[in-house]
């Protein structure tokens, strides 16, 4: 994993001679170095397969391959990761588990005695499904599963194939295997120089050939002698002491001495030796741990990784999983090479169902993709990365690599602030903003440019792809993947939502291979199958034909032996029944099952694991799960009972970990977050049968109090020493989300209220809340809510406790929670919270108004907004006459520090007075706004541009009102003169504005009957919206039909009706109506386009128009908010309005608005 902190310790030796020296690791070393590593940002995880647990021995008789395959593991991560200790006993010789079928027959014939040959045939089988073809040790079973009795059963084996590869004509390298150690077997795989390379080092040597002499440099090894002559028995002195003594002269010779401690000992009796050696060897292996500790710090300070670097090499990490074993699919290669190599200005998308191997392909098209030099190729997959799971990131993420900045200008102001909110978050940039601001940037790229997103349905929040241009420039290729899974439907919708801007589809085949993939994935645990399974497969396959399903199954299959047989078949000798679900849900839910039923680990252990990895939805690392779990001393003492043997740290046994992560690790991810390498499921379906399990709620239930407990425990460390308090928030959101219990949000969040460390519980809250503000950032408001609301309860019960102390984060998560209550209309709740703020605020600003100004007036505009979305007018409009006193005084003050709030509350009261016609009080105070801000832009046009132009319109709107047309002409042609060079200048931030502003004085000109100036400024702004529209419909449809209809009343009233109904006809095509909700403003342009027709005798369009409207009424009787009767009293208006016309219509002929508005009101 790149960019990995922690740091995984393979702790090596020989067993029972070595308890002291793992406690001592164990209860002193480890939690040292735990520590002091955490302090670093690092995370210290030893693994010893030998702590804890009565003997080695696994019933499935892969306790060697068990081993080594963790010590591969380590050795991926960063040094040390590898510690040998070796004493005079060599060690546990375990069974050769396969032997090649010529050696083992071979040596067959060289027994003479009946007896040891039938021992050795009753427990090898021949197994055709091992590569070579060997014969296999079977798993222990039925009497053999005591250990004492089969130890006896070991050691016969053991000797009779010893004594036999003795007298064999094997080579040296052939006999090893019989002779050889775990302990031994563990060194050869852990430390590079020692012997001939494994096939796995060569591997780690072909990535870095400098490891083979960097390696040894950072290997500890404690070896012990103790004095023969004080032998008693064979517990620290065994039988093979020569070969031990070989042994670790063989690894003093690879190591650097300094890394090499002795120690000199004697035996006191059978069990104990003297121990006073013990305290050196923890000095030594604390200042050893330390140093590497101190070294890859050092190394990471020089390196100097940026966020977009270690972004860059996780996608790329993530690709390359992602492409091991892929075929061909060879007809999708090709049309995505076409398509990266023609002349098309649209995306391409890709998709289909789940686990089709849509990340595979989108992963082997960048490789190919990046063998095109002409092209900078650029790559995301969603939620691969804790950076990758909203559309905003992704986007700033490749824009960043383009080392173009797209963040907001607020975003970049406040990218160092980690301050609680006023409330103001309202005023945040919109998903939507964002959008149009990246479509505009992907237009003006002039590299050439390859971008491949995948798995869009991955993402966290809603995306209508507006950011996407209907027509790319000719340097820009864009590459997409989503879902069409009608088992996923709410996942489904961003193809939806693709297919109404895009028309280049691929629908990915269903997978054809799959026979050539399931060997793949065998012969890489040296497997394959027989004809008769590999025919049942093919008939399961069908079932859901893709590799998703053909990877599950692999690991299943991989346990078959060839003596096996199908279910339905007749039984074959020594052959077990073995069946394979159908569909990727079904052959899930037999993994996870099997996983206890077959392979032996505890049902409730399974269940705990798969489960605490969901509840916390982002993952856990290894050390988190462990530490989770090893909370719970009742589960762990079921696990590990102490009947046998002591656990002093009453942790689970590692091994348990490592024989269940063995089986799920090919279907885990894995990503680093807040410095740790979290595990998580990638695919939907394993998470989708994890929550099935009867278990689950309870053990999210269990995760959040092992966290708590954890919690509690570490309350005297910062709060980012760990991950705890971050987890923990995670955690209660995602309980509310999932189970909708309001009890449990409030129980979980008021654990926090009864901890003591004041700055962690800040830390806490601070992280809790800007977490929730990101999400609401990123448009994925469910989870923004539900982050705010376990905010608000803690607050709350703070609150509550100390109302002094914690005030300010509590009215601020009022305000918060108001806020997105308001963008959600759910307006009642946002007022509720915004009444029970302004409650509190006012006190304090009465008890010292310089501290609570600015909270309180916050407070008055928020809540004043909220009434006015219930057109309670009257009461916002108090509200605001507060504020704006309080900031008027605070503004004669202080200028600088207040003119903005101070302008924002003229225009909002002026804005509320105008709406009760109060005229002339809402002028005073939009002219004293604009006083201020003319001055503010004199001093700083840059800065105040946008509000002293809105100013200039608001007040011109104000005249209008008043007939004072002239007046608002004037303030409406300054604000236009600003707006035309600011859009000249940079066309992408000011097209709206500008365009505003035009259609704001064509409006002015036609009022006063000058309607060519009006008409040529309507013609100006129709130019620039209907090429924006033509760009990116969905963002600009509103501004350009708005734009179509004044253009078209201007000709109307200008008798020019053939095109003001041409202009009508293109604004009705444009325009849905079917989505429009006020629908006032349509009804009249209908009717003004009927009037058109009226005046051009155009019969057949009229006709059509009465179709149309009939169809408009039809609809609304039947759309949910909107009142019918309401409708049929506009339309009638409207038809009424005609009336006035300069020319006499037959109103029985072309009535239809009437006849119907009769009809539904006798």
């Amino acid at each position: 994993m790149t960019n990995n902190k922690t740091f995984r310790l393979f702790i090596s030796s020989t067993f029972n001679d070595f308890r002291r020296e793992r406690e001592v690791l164990q209860t002193k070393v480890f939690p040292h170095i735990k520590e002091y590593a955490s302090k670093q940002g690092y995370t210290f995880q030893p693994i010893d397969l030998r702590w804890g647990v009565s003997n080695e021995a696994q019933l499935d008789q892969k306790t060697l391959e068990l081993c080594l395959s963790e010590v591969r593991a380590c050795k991926t991560h960063m040094h040390p990761n590898f510690l040998i200790m070796i004493g005079d006993r060599y060690g546990w010789i375990p069974l050769p588990y396969a032997i090649e079928t010529k050696e083992f027959e071979d040596l067959l014939s060289l027994v003479r005695d009946s007896t040891e040959l039938n021992l050795l045939k009753e427990w090898y089988k021949l197994d055709l499904n091992q590569l070579p073809v060997s014969y296999i040790l079977k798993e222990r079973k039925d009497e053999y599963e005591d250990f004492e009795r089969w130890s006896s059963i070991e050691t016969r084996l053991r000797d009779i194939l010893q004594a036999t590869v003795d007298s064999s004509n094997l080579n040296e390298d052939k006999k090893r295997k019989y002779f050889l150690s775990a302990t031994e077997a563990e060194v050869e795989e852990g430390i590079l120089p020692y012997k001939s390379h494994a096939r796995y080092q060569s591997q780690l040597l072909n990535q870095n050939t400098a490891l083979n002499e960097v390696d040894s440099q950072h290997v500890f090894s404690f070896q012990r002698y103790v004095d023969k002559d004080t032998q008693v028995e064979e517990k620290f002195i065994g039988p093979a002491y020569d070969k031990a003594q070989a042994f670790k002269k063989e690894v003093k010779e690879v190591l650097q001495s300094e890394n090499i401690l002795k120690a000199h000992t004697k035996q006191i009796d059978k069990d104990r030796l003297d121990e006073t050696y013990l305290e050196k060897f923890e000095v030594r292996m604390i200042e050893f741990l330390e140093s590497q500790v101190d070294s890859q710090t050092q190394r990471e300070k020089e390196l100097k990784l940026t966020p977009l670097e270690i972004e860059l090499q996780a996608q790329n990490y993530f690709a390359i999983n992602k492409r091991k074993n892929f075929l061909s699919q060879e007809q999708m290669r090709k049309s995505i090479a076409s398509y990266l190599q023609s002349d098309e200005e649209q995306a391409l998308v890709i998709y289909g169902k789940s686990g089709r191997g849509k990340s595979a392909l989108m992963s082997k098209a960048i490789e190919e993709a990046q063998t095109l030099a002409k092209s900078k190729v650029l790559y995301r997959f969603v939620s691969a990365t804790p950076n990758s799971s909203s559309s905003k990131e992704i986007l700033t993420s490749i824009f960043e690599e383009l080392s173009i900045d797209v963040r907001s200008e607020k975003e970049k102001q406040t990218e160092e602030e980690e301050t609680l909110s006023l409330g103001s978050n309202e005023d945040t940039e919109s998903f939507e903003d964002f959008s149009q601001r990246i479509y505009s940037e992907i237009r003006n790229i002039k590299e050439e440019v390859v971008i491949f997103i995948d798995a869009l349905d991955q993402l966290q929040n809603d995306d209508q792809f507006l950011w996407l241009p209907n027509n790319l420039p000719k340097n820009v290729k864009i590459v997409l993947s989503a879902l069409e899974d009608d088992n996923y439907k709410q996942d489904s919708k961003y193809l939806k939502a693709l297919r109404s801007r895009i028309s280049l589809l691929h629908l990915i085949p269903e997978f054809n291979q799959p026979s050539e993939l399931l060997k793949a994935l065998l012969k890489e645990d040296d497997r394959t199958l027989q004809e008769d399974q590999e025919e049942y497969f093919l008939q399961q396959f069908k079932s859901s034909p893709s590799p998703l399903y053909v990877s599950i199954a692999s690991q299943e299959i991989k346990n078959w032996k060839s003596s096996d047989f199908m279910q339905g078949d007749t039984p074959k000798e020594d052959g077990v029944e073995q069946d394979l679900k159908l569909g990727q849900t079904g052959i899930i839910q037999e993994f996870i099952s099997n996983l206890s039923q077959t392979y032996h680990h505890n049902e409730k252990f399974v269940h705990k694991v798969l489960g605490y990895i969901y509840a916390s939805r982002d993952g856990l690392s290894e050390a988190e799960l462990l530490a989770l779990i090893s909370s719970d001393e009742i589960f762990v003492e079921m696990m590990a009972p102490e009947t046998w043997h002591e656990n002093p740290t009453k942790e689970l046994p590692m091994v348990h970990w490592s024989r269940l992560h063995t089986q799920l690790k090919p279907f885990l991810s894995s990503k680093t977050q807040d410095a740790k390498e979290l595990m998580y499921f990638f695919h939907r379906e394993f998470e989708d049968a994890i929550k099935e399990l009867s278990t689950q709620r309870e053990e999210h239930e269990a995760v959040i109090i092992a966290t708590q407990k954890l919690i509690k425990e570490n309350q005297g460390k910062p709060f980012d020493e760990n991950r705890w308090g971050r987890l923990y928030a995670t955690l209660i959101t995602e309980y509310e989300l999932r189970y909708k219990d309001k009890q449990k949000q409030i129980e979980f969040a008021r654990f926090v209220v009864s901890l003591k460390n004041e700055k962690w519980i800040r830390k806490y809250l601070s992280k809790f809340n800007s977490v929730g503000f990101a999400h609401g950032e990123h448009n994925r408001m469910y989870k923004a809510i539900a982050y705010q609301e376990s905010y608000y309860h803690v607050a709350e019960g703070f609150y509550r406790k100390n109302p002094q102390r914690w005030v300010k984060s509590y009215t601020a998560s009022l305000n918060n929670l108001e806020s997105l209550y308001k963008k959600q209309n759910r307006i009642s709740e946002a007022i509720a919270l915004g009444e029970q703020s302004l409650k509190i605020r006012e006190k304090l600003y009465e008890e010292n108004p310089q501290r609570w100004a600015e909270y309180y007036t916050a407070s008055l505009n928020n809540l004043g907004s909220s009434y006015k979305k219930q057109n309670r007018i009257s009461e916002a409009i108090v509200l605001e006459e507060q504020s704006l006193k309080i900031l008027e005084k605070l503004y004669e003050e202080n200028p600088q520090r207040w003119a903005e709030f101070y302008t924002t509350s003229l225009t909002s009261l002026a804005t509320s007075y105008s709406n009760q016609n109060r005229l002339n009080e809402a002028i005073v105070l939009q002219e004293k706004s604009l006083k201020i801000l003319e001055k503010l832009y004199e001093e700083n046009p840059q800065r105040w541009a946008e509000y002293y132009t809105a100013s200039l319109n608001n007040l011109g709107s104000l005249y209008k009102k008043q007939h004072r047309i002239n007046e608002a002409i004037v303030l409406e042609e300054q604000s236009l003169k600003i707006r035309e060079k600011l859009y000249e200048e940079n066309p992408q931030r000011w097209a709206e504005f500008y365009t505003t502003s035009l259609k704001h004085l064509a409006f002015s000109y036609k009022n006063q009957n000058c309607l060519n100036k009006a008409i040529t400024l309507l013609e100006q702004s129709l130019e620039i919206l209907e090429k924006l529209y033509e760009e990116n419909p969905q963002r600009w449809a509103e501004d350009y039909t708005i734009s179509l209809s004044g253009f078209a009343s201007s000709k109307s009233k200008n008798k020019e009706f053939l095109a003001a109904s041409e202009l009508f006809e293109i604004y009705f095509e444009v325009l849905d109506f079917k989505s429009q909700d006020d629908i006032t403003w349509f009804i009249y342009d209908f009717v003004k386009w009927y009037q058109c027709e009226i005046y051009l005798k155009n019969q057949e369009k009229l006709d059509k128009l009465n179709l149309l409207a009939i169809k408009l009424i039809e609809l609304y009787r039947e759309k949910l908010g909107i009142e019918y009767s309401s409708v049929i009293d506009e339309l009638h208006d409207a038809y009424s309005s005609l009336k006035d016309s300069e020319e006499n219509f037959d109103r029985e002929k072309y009535g239809i608005f009437v006849k119907i508005f009769l009809e539904d009101n006798r």
